[in-house]
């Protein structure tokens, strides 16, 4: 299992750079406390940055601290904790079932295989930081509920919820405390009495030792970081989010849709279904993942702001419930139900090199660009499996499936990182501002929000000046004729490159740099400068 992680997790780091705005925000924020020695407050162009909790900040200053600043190394802190949880869901997978430790042996293929897991296994966000912690917590609210009240396992607890708010803030509880309220109906056992006053009173004791914690930061950042950043942090960034959310406003049955992504591949396998149908609700590890799942499925669709990545924490709970599924006597295991699974794949691999072929646009574009090869890769890769035929035992199935599932994308994001690369690569402007400042040049990002993308890649030690009205842009051409202006913008025809200082790739979009001296000979050039 860890040999499929580590192949998976460097063939993603190797292939594609920092994507913005998400990766080169955060680093960006890590680096300018960095450079500034303020490791309280976040910062993001030298102003508060109260979007998120330091936990992931500090743990890339810990790295850099030991190794130096070091891009490569800090990307591995989030794969990292993906590692961890499917080390840790295959033991609370044992603690689950210990009647059934196969169970225990397939949960940490069942969910690094997911396609979900996959796309986000080597992204350095937050999400995958607070899986863990997550999936800690509940794995001690489990043992606490079910064999001991033990004091280190309170202890434990306390430390992971902690650990979730410095990750991500008051989510954590959202993800924890249904699970842990609901204990006595899932952790009803004949024989077994458990005083529920002492649970909830452990419980409430818990969640304000874990409060403690994350306010021995929160507090002293509060006073340093000013009223608005207090503010932000202590209100901003949970009330009014789960009130009302402007940004990643989706109806309420957006990730109902998206549940299918969830459990590809097993979504086609058939043991999945015919062991998901028989679930004993008697289980008690079952009542326990349904307990854990369900309300943050119906608590998260409630709240009008949905990022894919937010139940990222909840997918251990899915595969922990597929692992119970599969190893039921009821869910019939063939080597049919095993080559359908690898058919399909040689299928898409198959549409994937067909759609580059034929490049039929619209929402096929981005796969349009990618190589074929990459396609029929997979294709070769799946069908070469198949021949081999495999053996008919279900640990040897799944992680055959978890091997072609995990090289098939590392293959596709090769291919499409080959043709998009230099897309999402805020590298090279990023290394063309860095010299116009060293030369002492000042240079003014012009039109929308700034998201700190070159900021880390380019190094750079001061802020940039940002300014969002034509007006006020023209008073500063006006006042710095030695200046550069740095815009990103839709492509245009009319627009003349040459004009440019320097033009780069962005996402969808192009970022350039124009100099104010051009901008005052052809002052019609701002127009085209808005994205």
């Amino acid at each position: 299992m860890i040999s499929i992680w580590a192949g998976l997790t460097t063939a993603c780091l190797i292939n594609r750079p920092l994507l913005p705005i998400d990766e080169t925000r955060y680093f960006s924020v890590a680096w300018e406390m960095w450079t500034r020695q303020e490791f309280l407050v976040p910062l993001l162009n030298g102003e508060a940055y109260s979007d998120k909790p330091p936990l992931l900040f500090w743990l890339i200053h810990a790295c850099w601290l030991v190794f130096g600043v070091n891009e490569t190394l800090a990307r591995y802190i989030a794969p990292l904790f993906s590692l961890l949880v499917l080390q840790q869901s295959r033991r609370l997978a044992l603690d689950l079932w210990p009647r059934s430790p196969q169970a225990g042996e397939l949960v940490p293929f069942l969910l690094l295989g997911s396609v979900f897991w996959m796309i986000y296994d080597s992204l350095t966000l937050f999400d995958m930081v607070l899986s863990f912690f997550v999936l800690l917590a509940v794995a001690n609210v489990w043992r606490l509920a079910t064999q001991s009240f033990s004091i280190k396992s309170w202890l434990v607890l306390s430390l992971a919820l902690g650990c979730g708010l410095l990750a991500k803030g008051p989510v954590v509880f959202a993800h924890v405390l249904p699970v842990a309220l609901s204990a006595p109906w899932w952790a009803v056992e004949q024989g077994r009495a458990l005083s529920w006053r002492r649970w909830y009173a452990g419980l409430f004791l818990a969640v304000l030792a874990s409060a403690m914690l994350a306010l021995s930061w929160a507090v002293p950042a509060g006073i340093a970081g000013g009223e608005e950043y207090r503010s932000d942090i202590f209100w901003d960034q949970t009330g009014k989010r789960l009130i009302d959310s402007i940004a990643h406003s989706l109806p309420w049955w957006w990730y109902f849709q998206t549940l299918p992504l969830l459990l590809l591949p097993w979504l086609v396998w058939a043991p999945f279904w015919q062991g998901m149908a028989k679930l004993p609700l008697s289980d008690k590890g079952v009542r326990f993942c349904l307990a854990w799942l369900l309300p943050v499925l119906l608590v998260f669709s409630l709240v009008s702001g949905k990022r894919l990545h937010y139940l990222l924490p909840v997918l251990p709970a899915m595969a922990l419930l597929i692992a119970r599924a599969v190893s039921c006597p009821e869910a019939v295991n063939s080597n049919s139900a095993y080559r359908s699974v690898l058919v399909v794949f040689a299928l898409l691999g198959l549409g994937f090199a067909l759609i580059a072929l034929t490049k039929p646009g619209g929402w096929f574009h981005p796969i349009a660009e990618v190589s074929p090869q990459w396609g029929l890769s997979v294709t070769a890769l799946a069908l070469a499996v198949l021949a081999l035929g495999g053996s008919k035992a279900l640990n040897d199935q799944i992680v055959s499936i978890c091997l072609v599932s995990v090289a098939g994308f590392a293959l596709m994001i090769v291919g499409f990182f080959q043709a998009y690369g230099p897309n999402y690569d805020t590298r090279p402007m990023a290394v063309a501002i860095s010299e116009l400042i060293t030369q002492g040049r000042e240079v003014v990002f012009y039109t929308g929000k700034y998201y700190g993308q070159y900021q880390f890649t380019g190094r750079l030690q001061q802020p940039l000046t940002v300014i969002s009205e034509r007006a006020e842009l023209e008073q500063w051409i006006y006042n710095h004729p030695q200046g550069y202006v740095l815009a990103v913008y839709k492509a245009r025809p009319e627009l003349d490159d040459r004009l440019l200082a320097a033009r780069y790739p962005f996402r969808t979009q192009q970022s350039g740099l124009v100099s104010c001296r051009t901008l005052l000979a052809n002052p019609g050039l701002i127009g085209f400068l808005r994205s």
